[in-house]
């Protein structure tokens, strides 16, 4: 394994945050949301059967996604289920653990959505990924995303 300099592991967390900036905006519609495509969050994940994520929204959804497929197909239709939605990663929350071509990131992430009648949805969420570097470009290969916080 690679150990990075301080100089490095700060430009690594910098193109993290950026990313964990980016990937928050591509689950962020707002109210598009009726109209939200996976193309959207995709160029974010690792698309392949090896993407493995660990979701949860409540007790009757679907909790683990093997592969990119499964995992788009479920979430480009929870998000159009809303007429309003945004998924906000909490910046102070951000710790990024770099590798030289991987790192581990947790945070906290603000959901918020409105339905066509109405109702709000608001809960904040706990994330870890697992990123890996593919072709130049970070790419999320693991998610666990578990919610709401209650602290």
């Amino acid at each position: 394994m690679e150990l990075l300099d301080r100089d490095k592991i700060a430009s690594v967390e910098k193109e993290i945050h950026e990313f964990i900036h980016s990937w928050g905006e591509g689950w962020s519609p707002r109210e598009e949301a009726p109209e939200f495509q996976r193309e959207r969050f995709t160029p974010f994940y690792l698309q392949t059967k090896e993407l493995l994520a660990f979701d949860f929204t409540d007790a009757q959804s679907r909790t683990v996604f093997k592969g990119s497929k499964i995992h788009a197909d479920t979430w480009e239709k929870f998000v159009r289920n809303f007429r309003y939605w945004t998924f906000t990663p909490v910046v102070e929350s951000i710790r990024v653990y770099p590798h030289a071509d991987n790192a581990a990131v947790t945070l906290y992430v603000d959901n918020y959505g409105k339905t066509n009648d109405g109702k709000e949805f608001k809960a904040r969420a706990h994330a870890t990924l697992l990123l890996e570097k593919h072709n130049g470009k970070w790419v999320i290969v693991h998610e666990n995303i578990w919610g709401p916080v209650n602290e």
